[in-house]
């Protein structure tokens, strides 16, 4: 395949043809040169469209033989860059370090800017004029309309301060103010005294800005002296649509020794629901395997609808997640009531849950309650077969279901509670109600059973958590016990 190209001032381009086994054109390519490239050497532009056909057709380049026809000198060029008319690098770098040692750097100039300023203040408005020249005649103009009331003081106040942060925007470290307002001169050089207390908050901004300037010297001037100045406040303050189209203009809403804004934020305190938040919001979680996998484990009963965190329950779809004070007032508001009688445990945690609340201790006593007895728990499954066969070891099998039976029934001494409730939610029915039906059995409801039901699977999460409490605490006692016994 054959590449012809071509070159001019400001574009490069290519034409790949095919001779065989009759001449048809394949590609056409075409380039503008831009920035440096503009400026390269006709040889260098060759080689330059050269290689970005290279680039451009690489597929072409790795499967067939090109051949290139120009009538410039590539293959010397390529062979031999400094024929290209690049100048080759000189060994002398001693010499171009001595002269860059040795040529004397130029003295700074730092020239002084001249600030004049002025401001206005009437019944239509109050504003500022600023002026600031430089060297080599730069001037810059600026009319500043404030949108507050300010006095003719606050005004030239107002106006040197402005024209100050002008300077500095444009990076000036010299300046001379120039103010028709001789005590505002006074003030600021120390000669009078500030005894006014609006006066002695723009004193204190001036210092302030006076520390960012390498010099700064304000000095008093007659007014006729300042005219263009106090005639760009004049403007400024009585300024319509339209004018002012050839100076900077600017809007002031706010004094300069206004208070600035800040934003109050307020330590949200960690509860129970900071781990599933920060899992939703940005998929943090805690370095112990374990309390991540419990977290990304509840996090699936949860969601987040704007700044609030909300379950999916069972007896309500959306249960609003409540902290530690929020609730503090929904279980007073509930359990107080309104010219109604308390209500117990159970349905005081169903009637959070039927409004559509939910915190994780809605079961869990605030106080324990304590009668003086406790159940005592059957020993292992183990040991209850082998005390009820005796000797006849061989009945194992037709015994073992009610062994079983009566050990998913009983509360554990570690859990407090039935494995039966852990897995379903709720009490077994002891047999007897089964042979002898009580009162509570003959005459209950179906669709009140299934609604206690689905308040007990939205409270089951909060029982495995207090049996799970339990059993550690069961463990660390075991393991203190044990210590007890290790002599060091």
């Amino acid at each position: 395949m054959i590449i012809y190209l071509a070159v001019s001032d400001n574009a490069i381009s290519s034409v790949l043809l095919q001779e065989m086994p009759e001449p048809a054109l394949v590609y056409f390519i075409s380039k503008t040169l831009q920035g440096s490239k503009s400026r390269y050497q006709l040889m260098e532009k060759v080689v330059f469209a050269l290689a970005h056909t290279a680039r451009r057709l690489r597929r072409y380049f790795q499967s067939h033989r090109m051949v290139v026809r120009t009538d410039c000198p590539m293959f010397k060029i390529l062979r031999k860059p400094e024929l290209a008319g690049r100048q080759r690098l000189l060994k002398a770098q001693v010499l171009a370090d001595f002269v860059n040692e040795f040529t004397t750097q130029p003295q700074a100039n730092w020239d002084m800017w001249n600030l004049h300023i002025d401001g206005s203040s009437n019944q239509s408005g109050s504003g500022a004029g600023i002026i600031l020249e430089g060297p080599n005649a730069v001037t810059i103009e600026q009319s500043i309309r404030f949108g507050f009331k300010a006095s003719n003081n606050q005004a030239e106040y107002e106006a040197l301060l402005a024209g100050l942060k002008l300077a500095k925007d444009v990076g000036v470290k010299h300046v001379t103010c120039w103010s028709d307002s001789k005590i505002v001169a006074e003030q600021v050089n120390g000669t009078y005294q500030v005894k006014d207390s609006v006066m002695l908050q723009y004193y204190q901004e001036f210092k302030n800005i006076e520390a960012e300037f390498d010099e700064i010297c304000v000095r008093y001037t007659p007014r006729t002296m300042n005219e263009q100045a106090d005639k760009l406040a004049k403007l400024a303050s009585q300024r319509k649509l339209g004018q002012l189209k050839s100076v900077i203009h600017q809007e002031v809403l706010k004094p300069s020794i206004a208070k600035k804004e800040c934003i109050d934020i307020e330590n949200v305190p960690h509860n129970w629901m900071t781990p599933i938040i920060q899992y939703l919001t940005d998929s943090s979680l805690p370095n112990n395997p374990e309390s991540a996998k419990k977290i990304r484990m509840h996090a699936a009963k949860y969601f987040l609808l704007g700044k609030d965190l909300y379950r999916r329950g069972i007896s309500t779809p959306m249960l609003k997640c409540l902290n530690d004070g929020q609730a503090n007032y929904v279980t007073r508001e509930i359990h107080e009531g309104i010219y109604g009688i308390h209500s117990g445990g159970r349905t005081m945690a169903a009637k959070i849950l039927r409004v559509g609340y939910y915190l994780p201790t809605l079961s869990q006593d605030c106080h324990m309650f304590t009668n003086g007895q406790a159940k005592a728990a059957n020993k292992v499954i183990l040991h209850e077969l082998k005390r009820r066969l005796g000797s006849a070891k061989e009945e194992w099998v037709e015994k073992l279901p009610e062994v079983l039976w009566a050990y998913r029934c009983t509360p554990q001494t570690t859990t407090k509670e039935t494995p039966f409730r852990l897995t379903y939610g709720t009490d077994i029915i002891v047999p007897v109600e089964i042979g002898e039906p009580s009162f509570q059995r003959e005459n209950f409801e179906k669709s009140a059973n299934n609604e206690v039901l689905a308040v007990n699977l939205d409270i089951i999460a909060e029982v495995r958590g207090q049996a799970a409490i339990m059993t550690e605490a069961s463990r660390r006692m075991m393991v203190k016990k044990f210590n007890t016994k290790i002599n060091p």
